[in-house]
């Protein structure tokens, strides 16, 4: 039976591309408030290089391609607003009422996640998870050499509940790094999948994957909720 249950957060409980979204609008309208550029110009530019698979030098074409901001905006700054906005965001359908009846339950609930401390920080308030979440670890805070799957982050999780490993559940997107490292110390694991999902179309290497495989948060919810132990 599952006494734990400890979510991913990025593309787990809400999806990544809307952060990603929320995160371009502010940037857009920041330099549009600055600059003489139209905010729905840039903001198209960037979301379509996003759509098309850009992930990491959005902002260096953005100055490339408008190179007038380039003499007087660095990519760094760019990326420090980026991630310092308060974004608007929203739970998935349906993981608000599995987290409530998660907590009703009497089980513990936790959250690991990789990125930048200020990033993470943000996204959890914006989606009102501080009550609902009682074990949080942004890995960042050891330093990126703990991002999953490094298995640090579950072993303080179950050395802070005093839960069997056997007995904790991980849930996540990404098999290329969220479930081997709790999987290789017992925990119990399930892959939520969704096709808006970043990693949606990855398919796990051998070793890689989840002991479950939910197609949408209704099956993950029915999944969790059968195998919790409930006061």
């Amino acid at each position: 039976m599952i006494r734990a249950v400890v979510f991913d957060l990025d593309d787990t409980l809400y999806l990544e591309r809307d952060y990603v979204a929320s995160g371009f609008q502010a940037v857009a309208a920041d330099l549009a408030s600055r600059f003489p550029l139209c905010r729905d110009e840039v903001f198209g530019f960037l979301w379509k290089q996003f759509l098309s698979g850009v992930r990491d030098n959005s902002f260096n074409d953005l100055l490339f391609e408008y190179p007038q901001l380039s003499q007087v905006v660095a990519v760094s700054e760019l990326v420090t607003l980026y991630r310092t906005h308060q974004p608007c965001l929203g739970l998935l359908e349906g993981i608000g009422d599995l987290l409530d009846a998660v907590v009703a339950s009497g089980a513990e609930t936790g959250i690991i996640t990789d990125g930048p401390a200020v990033s993470q920080t943000a996204k959890i308030r914006a989606l009102g998870l501080g009550s609902r979440i009682r074990q949080l670890v942004q890995t960042d805070e050891w330093g990126i050499q703990f991002r999953k799957p490094h298995p640090r982050a579950y072993e303080h999780i179950a050395a802070q509940t005093g839960i069997p490993a056997p007995e904790c559940l991980y849930i996540g997107d990404n098999p290329e790094k969220d479930f081997c490292g709790a999987r290789s110390l017992g925990w119990k694991t399930s892959r939520l999948r969704l096709s808006g999902q970043l990693h949606y179309a990855i398919d796990a290497k051998v070793g890689f994957g989840a002991d479950f495989e939910a197609g949408s948060v209704a099956n993950l919810t029915d999944f969790i909720l059968s195998n919790l132990n409930i006061n």
